[in-house]
């Protein structure tokens, strides 16, 4: 089974510049910018998700990562929030969001996700309000509403902000992604079936700190 370790060993990485929103109420943009140019030359040259070129391993894109911070903090670099860093999204690797869940070990959501996930790696979203899983399989296509999943033609702020225990990569099966796909809320390319409207198990809501999530038994709320 792949590890976190063995996916930053690929050249799939590079620094995102994070810049403030073009309007109140947004979230700030990101841009990727080539890794090893900024670190060579000091120079930041967009690098698109679809160019095969540019991207390089995690411990280049982290020496990037470090001179384009402390550049930022000279008063170098302008119209910067932070840099962070760039995961490129390729097959077979499928991509995870899912928004609204600030607080993980009080969320039903999580606690199914990781059950869909087998367990695998889980990062805190950029915001903080939000989770991101990795896993291995075959996607039917890009799926993007409040919950968001992706494997091709997409670059994803990285965090490292793990809350999984383990950082494995694990690959899953047809219907498993098609469960984690159903689960999020929507439906399967092909598939004639509604899309659900409730979650896969319904459960007795519970309240917890003013929210109220499914019993703790099984999958118990789905994305929305």
């Amino acid at each position: 089974m792949k590890t976190l370790n063995d996916l930053k060993q690929e050249p799939r990485w590079a620094v995102a510049k994070v810049v403030p929103p073009r309007k109140e109420g947004q979230h700030p943009g990101k841009i990727t910018v080539d890794p090893q140019l900024l670190l060579n030359e000091g120079k930041m040259r967009n690098l698109k998700s679809t160019e095969a070129t540019g991207w390089t391993d995690y411990q280049t894109a982290s020496k990037a990562l470090t001179a384009a911070n402390n550049a930022l903090q000279e008063g170098k670099i302008t119209g910067v929030i932070k840099f962070t860093f760039s995961l490129r999204i390729t097959p077979p690797l499928v991509f995870i969001d899912v928004d609204d869940i600030p607080d993980p070990e009080a969320s039903a959501q999580f606690k199914d996700l990781t059950k869909l996930t087998k367990g695998g790696y889980c990062e805190v979203s950029q915001s903080g309000n939000g989770l991101h899983y990795l896993v291995e399989g075959k996607l039917d296509k890009a799926h993007k509403g409040k919950n968001e999943l992706y494997t091709d033609g997409r670059y994803v702020a990285f965090t490292g902000n793990q809350v999984s225990q383990s950082d494995s990569i694990p690959a899953l099966t047809e219907s498993e992604i098609k469960a984690i796909v159903s689960y999020c809320g929507f439906k399967w390319t092909g598939d004639d079936k509604e899309q659900a409207k409730e979650p896969l198990l319904v459960t007795t809501p519970q309240p917890t700190n003013g929210r109220h999530w499914g019993a703790d038994n099984g999958l118990t709320a789905a994305c929305r």
